[in-house]
Parts: C-alpha cells; sequence; structure tokens
C-alpha cells in the first residue's frame, strides 16, 4: 500500500473524485462489503506530490514503478510488483495465495469464454463442405450464441452477488463444458431438424455459460487487487486471455486441417467445438486436486474470503451514486464497441474470403490465425500502458485509430483485395487497437466503478448491454455485407467508432 503523510493531500487523493469510474477508496474491511475499492493510503508514512505520475488515482507511483523494474519475472514488464499467479508458500501470504487463485480462476475461465465463443467461425466452413449453408443458417448459428450470453451475464452477475463469485462461476463454467460436448456432437436430422439449428440451441446454452464468465472473471480479478494502482490492470491481466482464446481457435484450426486433410474435414470441426470444454475440465481437476490437498477445503474459515452482499442486491442498486451516469459511460460504450468488434470478430472469414476469391479452408484458417497474431499484442500493450494512462484515454486513443483504419478500409476496399498483406495488415491493425482500447477498458471498469453489494450484477447488465449490441452485429453484418458490399459496412463500422470516441470523451 502507499501510505499517506501529514499535512498536504498528495494530486493523486485531491483529484481522485474527478473521474466517475474508480468509485470510492475507503475500505475498512473484508467484512464490510459496502465499498467498492481497498485503501491505498495509510498515516505512516510521508508522500510528495512527486512520487505520482499524473492527477489521478489509478496511475501508478513511481517509485512502485522502479521496484518493478527491479523484478525480472514476466509481470514485472506489465508493471507488478509481484507476480499475481504466483503462490507464496507461508501462512501469511494465505489471502495472497487466495488472490493468486481467483486470478487463475478468472484467467482460465475468460480463456474458455473466448476460445467457445469464436470457434464457430471457423467451424461453419468446414461444416459448409458435407452440409450446404445460407446466411439465415450462418447467422442464427451465431447470433444464438450472442442471445445467451445476454441471459449469462445477466443471471451470472446476480448470482456472483447472491450466493458468492466462486459457486456462481462453478456453475457457468459446467454450462460450458455440457454445452462445447453437445455442440459438437450434433447431427442433422433431415425431416424435423437440420444440423444448423441444433448447432443454434447449443450455441444458446454455450452462451448462457461464457455470457456467465464475463462479470464473474472481472469481478473476482478486481477483488485480488491489493490496491487501487494494481487493480485495473489485474482485471486486464485476466482479459488478455480473450486474445489467447481468439489466436487458439485458428491455430487449432488450421492444425486439424492439416493433419486430418480435407477429406476428413468433418472430424476436424466436431474436435474444434469439442476442445472447448477442456478449460472446464482442468479448473474441475484443479478443485478436486485442491479439495484432496487442503481437507478443509476452499471454504475453511482461516481461507474465507467473503464475497457475498450483506444487504439485497436491489437496495445496493438503489443506493448507488450517479448510477445512470455511471451506466450511460460504461453500458453505453460497451454496447457499440461490441457492435463493431463481434460483427467482424465473427465474420472475419467471410471478409476475408471476400477479398480473396481464392480463400481455401486452410488459407482462411492461416489469414485468421495472422491476425489474431497481430492484435494479440494489443491486451498486453494495455496493461502496460494503464501504468502511465487512464482507461479513459486509453478508450479514446483506440477508439480513434480503430476509426481512421477502418474508413481507410472502407475506402479502398476493392483495391486492397489485390493487396493482401497490407489488407490483412490493416485489418488486423483493427483488432490490435480494439484490443489496447475499448475491449479491455469496456471490460475493466465495471469492475472499478460501482460498489461492492452490486457490482458483479450492474457488472452483468454492462456486459449484457455489449453483448446486445454484439447480437446486433452478428445479425445484421452478413445482411448487409450482401446487401450494401463489405466497403460500406468498414465505412460503418468507422462511423461508429467515431460516436463511440465522442461518446468516451463526453
Amino acid at each position: 500500500s502507499i501510505p499517506q503523510g501529514e499535512g498536504k493531500q498528495p494530486r493523486f487523493e485531491r483529484n481522485k473524485k474527478k473521474n466517475m469510474f474508480y468509485g470510492s477508496t475507503d475500505r475498512s474491511s473484508e467484512t464490510n462489503q459496502t465499498a467498492s475499492i481497498p485503501p491505498i493510503f495509510n498515516k505512516s508514512t510521508k508522500v510528495s506530490d512527486e512520487d505520482f505520475v499524473d492527477e489521478t488515482e489509478y496511475l501508478v507511483p513511481l517509485k512502485g514503478l522502479e521496484e518493478a523494474s527491479q523484478n525480472k519475472s514476466w509481470s514485472s514488464y506489465l508493471g507488478f510488483l509481484k507476480d499475481p499467479l504466483q503462490q507464496e508458500h507461508s501462512e501469511q501470504e494465505e489471502e495472497r495465495n487466495n488472490a493468486a487463485a481467483d486470478m487463475r480462476l478468472s484467467m482460465t475461465s475468460k480463456f474458455s469464454a473466448a476460445y467457445n465463443i469464436v470457434s464457430v467461425s471457423l467451424a461453419l466452413p468446414m461444416m459448409e463442405q458435407n452440409y450446404p449453408i445460407d446466411a439465415a443458417d450462418q447467422s442464427i448459428c451465431s447470433s444464438s450464441l450472442m442471445a445467451g450470453m445476454i441471459v449469462g451475464q445477466l443471471v451470472g452477475g446476480t448470482l456472483g452477488d447472491i450466493v458468492g463469485r466462486h459457486r456462481a462461476m462453478a456453475i457457468v463454467m459446467f454450462l460450458q463444458v455440457f454445452a462445447s460436448i453437445g455442440s459438437a456432437l450434433v447431427v442433422d436430422w433431415e425431416n424435423t431438424m437440420n444440423i444448423y439449428i441444433m448447432l443454434a440451441a447449443w450455441r444458446f446454452v454455450l452462451g448462457v455459460g461464457c455470457g456467465g464468465v464475463y462479470p464473474l472473471a472481472a469481478t473476482l480479478s478486481a477483488e485480488s487487487a491489493e490496491n487501487v494502482a494494481q487493480q485495473g490492470r489485474l482485471v486486464a491481466l485476466a482479459f488478455s486471455m480473450q486474445g489467447v482464446g481468439h489466436f487458439t481457435v485458428p491455430v487449432f484450426a488450421w492444425i486439424l486441417l492439416k493433419w486430418l486433410g480435407i477429406d476428413r474435414v468433418g472430424i476436424a470441426w466436431r474436435v474444434l467445438l469439442g476442445i472447448g470444454a477442456a478449460p472446464g475440465f482442468a479448473l474441475i481437476l484443479l478443485r478436486s486436486t485442491g479439495r484432496k490437498s487442503h481437507p478443509g477445503g476452499p471454504n475453511r474459515p482461516s481461507a474465507a474470503r467473503h464475497r457475498v452482499a450483506p444487504v439485497s442486491v436491489v437496495d445496493a442498486i438503489l443506493l448507488e451514486k450517479d448510477l445512470a451516469r455511471k451506466l450511460v459511460g460504461t453500458a453505453g460504450s460497451w454496447l457499440l464497441f461490441d457492435i463493431v468488434y463481434y460483427g467482424n470478430t465473427l465474420f472475419q472469414p467471410i471478409v476475408l474470403a471476400s477479398a480473396f476469391s481464392d480463400e481455401t479452408l486452410l488459407g482462411t484458417a492461416r489469414d485468421v490465425t495472422l491476425t489474431a497474431l497481430m492484435a494479440l499484442p494489443g491486451y498486453f500493450v494495455s496493461i502496460a500502458a494503464l501504468n502511465f494512462q487512464t482507461p479513459r484515454y486509453i478508450q479514446m486513443q483506440g477508439f480513434l485509430f480503430m476509426g481512421i483504419l477502418y474508413g481507410v478500409i472502407g475506402a479502398y476496399f476493392h483495391r486492397l483485395a489485390h493487396l493482401r498483406w497490407l489488407l490483412l495488415t490493416l485489418y488486423g491493425l483493427t483488432f490490435f487497437f480494439s484490443n489496447y482500447g475499448p475491449n479491455t477498458t469496456t471490460f475493466m471498469l465495471p469492475s472499478m466503478t460501482f460498489s461492492k453489494p452490486c457490482r458483479s450484477t450492474l457488472n452483468g447488465v454492462c456486459a449484457a448491454s455489449g453483448k446486445v449490441g454484439a447480437l446486433l452485429g452478428s445479425i445484421l453484418f452478413v445482411p448487409a455485407a450482401v446487401e450494401l458490399g463489405e466497403n460500406t459496412v468498414m465505412m460503418i463500422c468507422a462511423g461508429i467508432s467515431f460516436i463511440s470516441l465522442i461518446l468516451t470523451g463526453y
């Protein structure tokens, strides 16, 4: 923690009320659930104005950065003083070990959700080799998951405040395991239900599980922080696993197609969808192993972490200060962003196939892998940038560059179709700046904005708002591309990005 000295308050403290996104820093104990963020000051030591990078409470103290630079682990390059995932073998570090376990849970569950969300984008082109597909089937398979995610985010977030974060996470991860296996085993009932309708039904259940992860992973990682400066970076670190999940899908698809060949593509898409159950199985195995190692179980009194709100969720929401303004800033920007992001993520193969008429399944998997690889560093650059910039400023930068890139692609789409690597680079950069900016910050801010008794619930509301935008993008993207052309869709994405920039700045 960063001590507060006598006399004049540091700029860090004087300006903390200027930004609505950080909530209150006053928390007396773990059992007092009415506050949102751990204390970062005590009154034992002096702190000068020069100890801080900027005039916002969020930024990391310069002295802390110097200590982090002396730490040679991977986490030091992202500004962490200690490895947030490493356990300490001492009774004094038990609370930190619990926080590290929560971070591992958040990161694994986020990876699982990310993988399962985008796996269908490459599974559908594989399925098309054996089962003819039209735009309606393609749209319903993608949009059904988004509809399920809206339900999951609302229900999962509320369960997190009622039954506890860990029990709620166990429920949504079980749904992911169950629905991933079901998606891989779908069959075509020609007389009653075609294979795509059956897949859409399983994808809806899968969406409920994936959606529930969003508020729970964000809340668990935020509550694992030791101080305000660390809080945003821990949430961003958990969210970075989304990029790893998005990158893993095309890599696995390419390996499966290369290994099995086009003749056995029917096996490849089933394996690709079924792998989505693996992270959930891993968590079940780790949890059972932990119980055997610690007979008292994870809920033993010495390690109890009080996560359940002492007042009703409804009362906590009614008592939340500036609720409407906070929701507009968090939920509104998330909705607009996801229209653009998921419209492009889920239909990335279609965009590439439209640009490159010679695109094969292997070529599509390769090109999607390259764009995902270009996008992946954006998550980690965002974590490092949080040492020096506020989330709001990072979000504005992301929207600005997204708007410029989409505008260039839209204006020169047909010319870029003849310049494969230039189009891939520009398209990949749209995802890089998405991940560096609003993709990370829209996930982060709700967990830092609302007070603890209703944090998980309102985080779920914000996430559901985003998935309403994602549902619109997944439903409208293909028909709009067919009617208006991919270049016009890219220009619309540019316009939405600039509108979101204005909303964030306002």
